[in-house]
């Protein structure tokens, strides 16, 4: 995948909670979401 696009906290916020959700697929959302990561350290 290519270089994600920026995001909010509250974009994160509701990507941690749908990844969380749905059994911690992060591949899953990053790409819903069109990110890189989904869960980095702040």
């Amino acid at each position: 995948m290519k270089q994600g696009r920026e995001t909010t906290q509250e974009e994160r916020i509701q990507i941690a909670k749908e990844c969380i959700a749905s059994g911690k697929n992060y591949g899953k959302m990053a790409l819903k979401y069109q990110v890189t990561r989904v869960l980095e350290p702040v």
